[in-house]
């Protein structure tokens, strides 16, 4: 990759994905088959196992999709235990400020900050799915982690004003942080939450049909993010900065930007319209005709 440098070439990757494959088929055969172990339990010893795996991996190979994995496999392991949803909420809040670090800590190389920054995004993923208000009523963290849900609880007391609250506030933070801190993946994440709670306020306030306030809100939106860029080009200096944010892009790849220029040049190349050629063309007028010394005019 990149200058004809070996690195993450396939060999690695599918290796280990071969490998985690394997061991967690074994494992299942183990489970359901040779111990006769009930579906739920046998999927929580499961994934505990395919979290270890997978953090295994992560940590040797430097993958961010086996970090994201892992902490996922943890959360629906947890999620067994009859204090699953509390440990949803509990356990990302008080790892979340050290795996924002982490991601950012120079003393770790760069596939290992990649990877605490999917293990966070996977840890806020799992926070917002127990305090949604939605996941509430549908009781979704208990029926992953297999256990027999209770009748949905009405929209009236503490606990569900709290999810409700809890809904709306969750991306605002998200949202916050990645702003605070800069942080491009974070961004993503509150955006995507924030569309998940505005879907969700459409549906428990009866605000009106879901594709029209959809279609305001992501109108909304896109003029929001159109006056920010719009602040941001008006800034000082060559970069155009306000307060240390620019629009302008950084930190690019030159090759690949080298690679879109190109490209670019090719799909704009186009043959040139040829030029006359030079040579006698027929003009009218009349002529002159003769011989042996007669001439004439026609």
């Amino acid at each position: 990759m990149g200058r004809l440098r070996r690195r993450q070439g396939g060999v690695e990757a599918a290796t280990s994905l071969l490998a985690i494959g394997l061991l967690l088929g074994a494992a299942a055969w183990f489970l359901f088959s040779a111990s006769k172990l009930e579906a739920a339990d046998g999927m929580a010893a499961l994934c505990l196992l395919g979290a270890a795996l997978a953090g295994a991996a992560a940590w040797r190979w430097g993958y961010p999709l086996y970090a994201a994995a892992g902490a996922a496999a943890l959360l629906v392991a947890l999620a067994r235990l009859p204090a699953g949803r509390a440990l949803w909420i509990a356990l990302p809040l008080a790892a979340a400020p050290a795996l924002l670090r982490l991601s950012e800590s120079p003393r770790l190389p760069p596939a290992h900050r990649a990877a605490a920054m999917a293990i966070l995004l996977a840890a806020l993923a799992g926070l917002y799915l127990a305090v949604h208000a939605g996941s509430w009523d549908e009781r979704i963290v208990e029926r992953l982690g297999g256990r027999e849900a209770p009748a949905p609880a009405p929209h009236t007391g503490l606990p569900w004003w709290s999810a409700a609250a809890a809904t709306a506030l969750v991306p605002v933070l998200v949202l916050a942080v990645g702003v605070r801190r800069r942080r491009l993946p974070l961004l993503l994440a509150g955006t995507a939450a924030a569309v998940a709670s505005l879907a969700t306020l459409i549906r428990y306030l009866h605000l009106g049909p879901a594709w029209l306030v959809l279609t305001l809100g992501g109108a909304l939106w896109v003029a929001v993010v159109l006056g920010l860029w719009r602040y941001l080009e008006s800034g000082t200096g060559e970069e155009r900065q306000r307060q240390g944010f620019t629009a302008a892009p950084l930190l690019t790849d030159r090759g690949r930007q080298a690679a879109l220029e190109a490209g670019l040049a090719v799909l704009t190349l186009h043959p040139a319209a040829r030029a006359e050629e030079g040579g006698h063309h027929f003009e009218g007028g009349g002529g002159r005709s003769g011989g042996a010394g007669a001439t004439g005019e026609f």
